[in-house]
């Protein structure tokens, strides 16, 4: 289990409201089995922010230059990032953003519009590529990926 700690040093302003003046994040292993918990040594300036855990790789998120984002997965086990993931959003409609991306079982599930892609973290490779359809009228304007449930 991954843990976030989040210290906020917040400041009044001049009319009485608050706002943020420092942040302090660390994040923590925390081992189920023995009760052990660790710091993980892995500093947003240089990492990004993690935002996704899915029970062995822990997801940093990176905006890089021309709109795109760069996923670096970490392998908590085994202490190292691996293949880094490039995504190119692009899913836009009425000026809206129509992109997401989950994760399940060392799966990233990205949905950029209504094309739905299928990336295996270990290898970095796409193992599904195709666009939803649906029959009748479903309107599908505003579709993002919420909770990746399996049914086998």
């Amino acid at each position: 289990m991954v843990i976030r700690a989040t210290d906020v040093l917040l400041e009044e302003g001049l009319n009485g409201d608050f706002h943020e003046k420092e942040r302090d994040e660390g994040l923590y292993r925390y081992d189920i089995k023995n009760g052990e918990l660790s710091e993980l040594d892995l500093p947003s300036e240089e990492y990004g922010h993690a935002n996704r855990f899915d029970g062995k790789y822990l997801y940093f998120e990176q905006p890089t230059e021309g709109e795109q984002l760069l996923i670096k997965p970490y392998d908590i086990v085994e202490e190292k990032f691996i293949n880094d993931i490039e995504l190119h959003p692009s899913g836009q409609k009425n000026h809206q953003m129509t992109f997401s991306y989950e994760v399940y079982d060392q799966k990233l599930y990205v949905l950029n519009g209504l094309n739905l892609k299928v990336i295996d973290v270990a290898t970095g490779e796409t193992i599904y590529e195709g666009e939803i359809v649906t029959k009748g009228n479903v309107d599908l304007d505003q579709v993002r990926l919420d909770t990746i449930i399996n049914f086998d």
